[in-house]
């Protein structure tokens, strides 16, 4: 197994179940380390070298306190999700405290924390239940009740962020600025019950019980940001910043098996040489070769394309003076009327890449021939169809295969 590593069961709660996903605590802030090849899941790699285990048991009681008024709200409304948000993240928090295992100590405080940290969403289960209970009365009713749902929600709210503020939590602007939003979007659909606009209404109040919701969440992240030291905006999820996933090594190859092979092949032998590690490294390779595959193709393209205008600029030649001038007056006839055709296919190249820009892929060769009948004829005032020589030429290769 890993040194200095612990690997460990997490419950992590995603919106309205809970999830199971390994996770490595590391010891020393390293991201070294084998893995168990024979499970394929993902693994959440959290960094917690750089802090305490009184540091991070602290943090998961402060989530746990600050989150209190939502999680005794939502289990007045019979929510499973609090009551299974309770009982792991305390079985969690008993462990870190029992634990001599400094490491393992760090991990269960973490989990703990993570755990505790869903409980907003829980608002939304106790939303579904309300409708759900109501949603054989009629229209105004079932909104009145929502409406005072949506009150008690905003004072549970008030709860939370003033039990953050007594755990000397700095919150950011946004919570008040959002809590504006909230008180507005009550008074504007208690007026819309007044005049009889139910579904304006329940609308309005759909829009403010998710507000309140993110307002919950906001407030939860800025407890980890002040408590962990991070600079970052609570805001943002905070995901990227605590934790790296490992996508194991078979996951990555069958990933490939739906690319280019020629991408692919350069992608898997990477992997197989162990440097290409995790998915961050893995995607940003895929991004790399695939640009690169990309621009090759292009190439390809464009020099078929340029290949093939060569072709009908020689065999106009034998017809239209137009052309024969034109090619004169650009350079391209060297002594004798030799065709430099080196030159020829820059400018049509750079023509191509042009056209290209302007109309994309679609009748690319034709309207490049398009195109350069237009600078013919501004060059020499002469007219000649293109067009109608390629016809001309790929039915004579036609006839001759």
């Amino acid at each position: 197994m890993v040194r200095n590593l612990a690997l460990i069961w997490i419950l992590l709660l995603l919106l309205t179940s809970i999830a199971t996903v390994p996770v490595l605590a590391q010891n020393n802030g390293s991201a070294s380390g084998e893995i168990d090849e024979q499970d394929e899941k993902p693994i959440v790699w959290f960094e917690l070298g750089n802090y305490t285990r009184e540091q991070l048991i602290d943090l998961a009681y402060t989530v746990r306190n600050v989150t209190k008024p939502i999680i005794d709200w939502s289990l007045r409304y019979n929510s499973t999700l609090a009551a299974r948000i309770v009982a792991n993240g305390d079985y969690y928090l008993n462990l870190a405290i029992n634990e001599t295992n400094e490491t393992l100590a760090k991990t269960y405080a973490f989990v703990a924390a993570v755990t505790y940290a869903h409980s907003p969403v829980t608002a939304y289960q106790v939303l579904a239940k309300t409708i759900r209970a109501n949603e054989s009365l009629d229209w105004e009713i079932r909104v009145k009740k929502f409406y005072n749902l949506t009150v008690e929600f905003r004072n549970v709210t008030l709860e939370v962020k003033n039990k953050a503020i007594e755990f000397n939590i700095t919150l950011p602007p946004i919570v008040d600025i959002a809590l504006v939003y909230v008180e507005g979007g009550l008074n504007v659909s208690g007026k819309l019950i007044e005049q009889g606009y139910y579904k304006a209404a329940f609308r309005t109040l759909m829009r403010t019980y998710h507000l309140l919701v993110k307002i919950n969440a906001i407030i939860v992240r800025s407890v980890f940001v002040v408590k962990l030291n991070l600079n970052v905006n609570p805001e943002r999820p905070l995901g990227p910043v605590l934790a790296r996933w490992r996508i194991r090594k078979e996951i990555m190859l069958r990933v490939c098996e739906r690319l280019p092979p020629a991408v692919a092949e350069e992608i898997k032998s990477k992997i197989e040489r162990n440097e290409i590690r995790n998915w961050k490294e893995f995607r940003e390779e895929v991004r790399k070769r695939v640009e690169e595959y990309r621009d090759r193709v292009i190439n390809e393209v464009f020099e078929s394309v340029v290949n093939i205008v060569v072709a009908v600029i020689r065999f106009a030649r034998f017809s239209s003076d137009a052309v024969n001038e034109w090619l004169d007056k650009n350079g391209f006839l060297g002594p004798r009327g030799i065709l430099n055709e080196d030159a020829l296919k820059t400018y049509l190249m750079n023509l191509t890449r042009e056209v290209y820009e302007k109309h994309g892929w679609r009748n690319l060769l034709e309207n490049v021939l398009l195109e350069l009948q237009v600078r013919i004829r501004n060059e020499t005032g002469k007219d000649v169809d293109l067009i109608i020589i390629l016809r001309g030429l790929t039915g004579r290769s036609g006839r001759g295969s």
